[in-house]
Parts: C-alpha cells; structure tokens; sequence
C-alpha cells in the first residue's frame, strides 16, 4: 500500500534514513491522535472548552495547586499547598485579576498574612502575624503601593516602630 506523504513529509524522506522518517511519523501521528481523541485530564474539571479547574501536583502525588478558570481566566478561589498538604494560600479571583481577601498561611496551619486585593492591586490594611496568632505588623496601602503609618509589634504586642510611606516611598527617615 503507498500512500501519497505531504511535501513536508516527503522532503524529510529524501533526507532522513527510513527508520528516522518513521519514528517522526509515528510520534506526529501520535500526538495528533492523542489532541483529538483525549479530554480533559482526569484532575481537570471540565464544564466546557473556557470553564475548568487545573490541579497541579507534586512528584509525591499530593495537591500543590488549583485553579478554577472561566472564560479562559482564573475566575474564583485559588489555592496553593504545602507538600504537607496544609494549605499555602488562597486568593480570590475576578475576571483573571486578584480581588478581596488573599491569605497565607504558615505550614502549622496559622494565619500568616492577609491582604484585600481591588482590581489586582494591595487595597487597605494587610496585616503579617507571627506564628502564634499574635499580630506583627499592619502596613496601609493604597493603589498597590504602601501609603500610610506602617506599624511593627513585639510578640508580646507592644509597638515596635512605625514607618511613615506616601506613594510606596519611605518618608521621615
């Protein structure tokens, strides 16, 4: 049986030993086949060609990340881990931008930082705490740059310092 081989697979013929020809042949063949005939991966949830939720693992197997997606963008709560398997950090998402509360946390499961996110950008107080629970910091921003009286604190809650910033610039020092 010949079967007529397009231009490009022609010239490779003519270049190529047969047993290369072949193997790109068959891998071309392959991949094709596989792009059309397969879903989805299994961890993905398919709700049509724009709507889905990726997962992403570690080698061990376990859940690193996952993003659900609408109209082609993150569109939701996503969510990293640890390898543990405690939660990283989860962030809203609208329209493929962050917005809302974005927090992270420490692999004992505690809360290390919350940030409100407006139109992908640092909006409001975000606050850091040290592993106990015990507030460490609060730093204002405004348009995604730090604008305000940033205050440190000791574990035991007494104020540190402050650091004054206008426009993302440290002012006073």
């Amino acid at each position: 049986m010949t079967a007529k081989l397009t231009p490009i697979l022609e010239t490779a013929r003519d270049i190529l030993p047969k047993k290369k020809m072949v193997l790109i042949f068959s891998v071309a063949t392959l991949l094709t086949l596989l792009s059309v005939a397969l879903p989805f991966p299994a961890d993905t949830a398919n709700t049509g060609l724009l709507e889905k939720i990726t997962k992403e693992y570690y080698e061990s197997g376990k859940l690193k990340r996952e993003i659900p997606y609408k109209d082609g963008k993150p569109e939701g709560i996503v969510k990293e881990y640890y390898e543990s398997g405690i939660l990283w950090f989860e962030t809203i998402y609208k329209d493929g931008k962050r917005e809302g509360i974005g927090k992270t946390y420490y692999e004992s499961g505690e809360l290390w930082f919350e940030t409100t996110y407006k139109d992908d950008k640092r909006e409001g107080i975000e606050k850091t705490y040290y592993e106990s629970g015990k507030l460490k910091e609060e730093t204002p921003h405004k348009d995604g740059k730090r604008d305000g009286i940033e205050k440190t604190y000791c574990e035991n809650g007494e104020l540190w310092f402050e650091t004054t910033y206008k426009d993302g610039k440290r002012e006073g020092y």
